[in-house]
């Protein structure tokens, strides 16, 4: 996709990936909460609001203290590993002059 003739097609992947992107973000925002009420727990203390045992307070504390345990026991997913001898803080400060170099090239 280096060739000018080419620019529609690069477009047309850019918004095609882009949209794919956020309708991912959306349906997963959309599915949280109720990943969330159909836990075992969220399911006991839903239980216990409807016999009574606990208040409104304390049902929605725990199905959003629910949601967050979700979020928090995903997969982590890590990149690779820093080069030896850098930081996170310095990487980005270091590799700008490397893509200076590689756009002037480019050009």
């Amino acid at each position: 996709m280096i060739e000018p003739s080419r620019w529609g097609v690069a477009m047309a992947l850019y918004m095609i990936g882009f949209i794919s992107y956020g309708a991912t973000l959306v349906f997963f925002a959309a599915a949280f909460p109720r990943l969330a009420r159909n836990t075992a727990r969220a399911r006991e203390f839903r239980r216990k609001y409807e016999s009574g045992e606990i208040s409104k307070e304390e049902h929605d504390l725990e199905e959003s203290l629910e949601k967050n345990r979700i979020i928090i026991f995903q997969q982590p997913r890590p990149g690779p590993p820093l080069p030896k001898g850098e930081s996170y803080l310095t990487i980005g400060w270091k590799q700008i002059p490397q893509c200076m170099g590689i756009l002037v090239c480019n050009l």
